[in-house]
């Protein structure tokens, strides 16, 4: 409902390392090309988006890699952010193949957010381990 007058539909396509845009009734908008990343659901907070990754590709593009995981962030349609990640790059407008950087996040598989902006990283397969707080800076 960014949009009252155009609200959309945004899907999770893990296995095509994509967002898909929908219109209520159904027909496709777009997609959102996300090199890499295996992306659960995706959180609206006013223009960003917050999405989990379950999995990520390795640096080669290896794919489907069990105990990776992160979070990436959208401003509109562009990721901006990668915590636990790479960095996004861009090269002549087109997003570049992300993946892990770091062990913090396991399976990352859901994000809420706060009144202050907090992020909650909820994990799967993360050996019962408590969601992880990011504060915002």
């Amino acid at each position: 409902m960014r949009d009252p007058n155009n609200p959309v539909l945004i899907c999770s396509s893990r296995t095509e390392n994509s967002l898909k845009y929908f219109t209520l009734d159904g027909t496709y908008l777009r997609t959102v090309e996300l090199p890499g990343l295996y992306v659960c659901r995706p959180v609206i907070d006013d223009n960003n988006i917050y999405a989990g990754v379950c999995w990520s590709k390795t640096k080669e593009g290896k794919g489907w890699v069990d105990n990776t995981g992160f979070v990436t962030i959208l401003d509109g349609d562009k990721v901006v952010s990668n915590p636990g990640g790479t960095a996004p790059v861009y090269e002549n407008g087109v997003l570049q193949q992300m993946y892990q950087d770091s062990d913090v996040f396991n399976h990352g598989h859901d994000v809420c957010v706060d009144e202050d902006k907090n992020l909650y990283i909820c994990q799967w397969k993360a050996n019962n381990t408590y969601p992880i707080k990011l504060e915002r800076v």
